[in-house]
């Protein structure tokens, strides 16, 4: 518990540094990172949900290559649909190739239709290189998600 509270402690606080400065400019986006890799490895999955909305939100603020690994966990290995969407979105903010693959090849064995049909419209999207339509699904998706 103890643990928990000082890691939910570090994520609000950087949080609240992202309202410091114009755009963002004063945040300590390399401690900000560390703190959201290491909240993914806990095990306290309300934490990890935080981690993975912040990955969302300023993925292209953060150094996070580890963290494609953790986000894919949640996406194969949690059995919340709302969670898997989430790393869904999150997977394609990040623009890994190698995510993007493993959720294309997985996709055929998804039996979440919601799922199955999120990850096809932004795999399909990417592959045409569609990034206005693949930013447009992952925004509606994460908008839609009930936490």
């Amino acid at each position: 518990m103890k643990y928990f509270t000082s890691m939910l402690l570090i994520l609000l606080a950087s949080t609240s540094f992202l309202c410091a400065g114009t755009k963002y400019g004063d945040v300590d986006w390399d401690k900000f990172s560390a703190s959201i890799e290491v909240a993914l490895k806990s095990e306290n999955t309300g934490l990890k949900q935080s981690a993975i909305h912040m990955l969302y939100k300023y993925t292209e603020y953060l150094n996070v290559e580890n963290a494609v690994n953790e986000v894919m966990e949640e996406y194969v290995y949690s059995k919340d649909p709302q969670t898997r969407k989430l790393a869904v979105v999150t997977l394609y903010k990040m623009q890994d190739d190698w995510a993007l693959a493993l959720l294309k090849s997985n996709n055929r064995f998804e039996k979440d239709a919601s799922i199955k049909e999120s990850v096809d419209s932004i795999v399909n999207a990417v592959e045409q290189n569609d990034e206005i339509t693949a930013t447009k699904i992952a925004s509606q998706l994460y908008a839609g998600l009930e936490f």
